[in-house]
Parts: structure tokens; sequence; C-alpha cells
């Protein structure tokens, strides 16, 4: 059978690169770099949408980016409190971004409108793992700390055909976001002989 909803055109290509880096400074002691990039496009056309206030439907052209590095260094050392030491630091970039074209009718009058929609986040932080194993005690402990923030963003372009008058609305989808985050943990695995055997 044959739908009677005409089909919407969807055009995209998408990439990404992960790279790595690890340098053994010692027998001992490590160190790592990460770049973690990722990128989608996509063109779509949303024919499905054709009504009187949207005569052609909508086009719309949308775009993911996202962009993350980080710093690992690990320790393997025979110190009172620590067997293994692990501190990372990283930061990420990402968007979400969207632009909408349709012709628009209301009340008659004809528009052109463009409409800019985004999703903003950046975040960054570090942490700290160690590790400890005394007698029967697996020990774990560590400490991180994250900020982060948030953008929605929202603008619209609408050109009126008769007069080429441009109507221009900003605003924001939701209020501004900015986190901070400090948590520190301490886990105790012990471990007991079961009919000879370590459980």
């Amino acid at each position: 059978t044959l739908g009677a909803v005409a089909p919407n055109p969807d055009d995209w290509r998408s990439q990404s690169v992960l790279a790595k880096l690890n340098w053994t400074i010692q027998k001992n002691r490590r160190l790592a770099f990460t770049i973690d990039h990722f990128e989608h496009d996509s063109q779509r056309a949303f024919s499905s949408r054709i009504s009187p206030t949207y005569p052609q439907g909508v086009r719309q052209f949308a775009n993911t980016d996202r962009q993350r590095f980080s710093v690992d260094y690990d320790h393997s050392l025979d110190a009172s409190w620590i067997d293994h030491l692990s501190l990372r630091a990283y930061v990420q970039d990402a968007a979400q971004k969207d632009r909408s074209l349709a012709h628009y009718v209301l009340t008659g009058k004809a528009n052109y409108r463009t409409i800019e929609t985004a999703y903003l986040n950046k975040l960054k932080g570090l942490s700290l793992d160690a590790e400890k194993n005394v007698d029967r005690h697996a020990l774990n402990y560590g400490l991180k700390f994250e900020s982060s923030s948030s953008q929605r963003p929202w603008r619209e372009d609408r050109l009126v055909i008769a007069t080429g008058e441009h109507q221009i609305t900003n605003k924001n989808r939701m209020a501004d976001m900015d986190g901070k985050t400090i948590a520190a943990y301490v886990n105790d695995q012990i471990g007991f002989d079961l009919l000879g055997q370590r459980a």
C-alpha cells in the first residue's frame, strides 16, 4: 500500500575521531592524552507539514558538535595509604543547533520565517582516585570536582514579504544554568576465607 503522507527527505553526514597517546614515563608511571571529536550534520525537508499556515512545508538544518579533551595520570607506588593513584582532568564543549526555514502565512499575510535554536553545554572537571590493599581490605577512595554551564537560546527572524520588514525575536527556551559538583567517596571491600577459598 502507498501512504498519503508525503515523505520527508533527510540528507545527513557524520564523522567521529578518537585519538589517544599513552606515555610510559617510568615502569610505574603513565601519562595519557585523549581527544574525542564527534560531528553530525543533517538537512531535512518536512514535506508532510504542508498546511495553510505552512504552504511549502519546512526545511531544517541541524548540527551536533562535541569536543572532549582529557589528561590521565596513573602512578603505582608503595605508600602508607596508597598503592595506586589516578588523576584525570577533562574539558568538554558540546553544541546542538537547529535552523528552520519556512514560508509562513498568518492572517492572510505571507512571511518568510527563520528560527534558530541551540543547546549549548560546557563541562570541565578534575578527579582523583586511590587504591590501597591492607590484609583483607581493598580500600578505594577519591575526590571529584566538576563545573558545568548550559544555555538554550532561541531566535526568530520573520521577514514580511510584502514590505521587506524584519521582525526579530530573541529569547531563551530555559534559564541559563551553571553548576558545580564536589564529591568524595570511600569504599572498602573485605575478603573472607570460606572453606579454604578467599571470598
